[in-house]
């Protein structure tokens, strides 16, 4: 069995009922939970406490990433080598059975270096690095989107809670990661898990509310970025140069 989890308000019943009815499609019939850090419900002093001074993240945005970094050191004090976590409003795609998470999983199990391997297909995919079964390939990446369904190892979650502690941008904002040297980035050529658009979310809405959000945003990477070491800085240079350069051409079909 799979080690996972399912990152959910509990007082939510209906986004419960429906992940139920999606891992009874692939044979779990009790999900596993992890009750979600609802920030928008707590008083502003009490959030960002947890964040840098003069952030730009929204308050769900900071509740996202506490509830994220929540699983990452419950799972840090388990003995095991993976976790795949799901956020609420999921669907599993015709392709995604519970063997084939199970196998990404093991695969991840044997990776040394911090990694996270999203169970969707993104635009800045690289390589192809491993095989899962006929069609369903692992491709390194250069950036990701969204934490709505991935499998991470244990120097993954490490690694993260390093750079978001304290919070300084969004929990899925991968490519400040893999600049910094701190998590090797995978996808899929297939989409397993998909975003349930009908489920509304008001993170993207509060996005736009900071006037200066991306100013801000760039200047928390560039605090990390200034303590590197110089051979780190240039690293992250042309990590951030070849995603620039092969931005066009990832756009082909796998």
């Amino acid at each position: 069995m799979i080690n996972y989890t399912v990152i959910s308000d509990r007082d939510n019943k209906e986004r419960r009922k429906l992940v139920y009815n999606e891992f009874y499609k692939i044979g779990i019939e009790e999900p596993n939970f992890t009750d979600a850090i609802m920030a928008t419900r707590m008083n502003d002093k009490e959030v960002y406490a947890h964040t840098i001074a003069n952030t730009f993240l929204s308050k769900g945005e900071v509740g996202c990433a506490l509830s994220h970094k929540k699983v990452y050191e419950e799972f840090l004090r388990t003995n095991k080598n993976s976790i795949a976590i799901f956020e609420d409003d999921i669907i599993f795609s015709d392709e995604c059975t519970l063997e084939t998470i199970e196998k990404i999983m093991d695969i991840v199990n044997h990776m040394t270096r911090p990694a996270v391997v999203v169970l969707q297909k993104s635009i800045y995919h690289h390589k192809k690095m491993h095989k899962v079964k006929d069609n369903l390939f692992i491709y390194s990446a250069r950036n990701l989107f969204c934490t709505h369904g991935y499998i991470i190892n244990r120097a993954g979650a490490e690694s993260i809670l390093k750079v978001q502690s304290p919070i300084r941008f969004e929990i899925d904002a991968f490519k400040f990661y893999y600049w910094l040297g701190a998590l090797d980035l995978f996808c899929l050529n297939e989409d397993l898990v998909i975003q349930d658009e009908a489920q509304v979310s008001n993170i993207k809405a509060e996005r736009h509310e900071v006037y200066n959000r991306t100013a801000l945003k760039n200047k928390a990477y560039k605090e990390l970025y200034t303590e590197l070491p110089y051979k780190q800085k240039v690293q992250a240079q042309l990590k951030r140069l070849s995603k620039v350069l092969y931005k066009p051409f990832e756009r082909l079909e796998y």
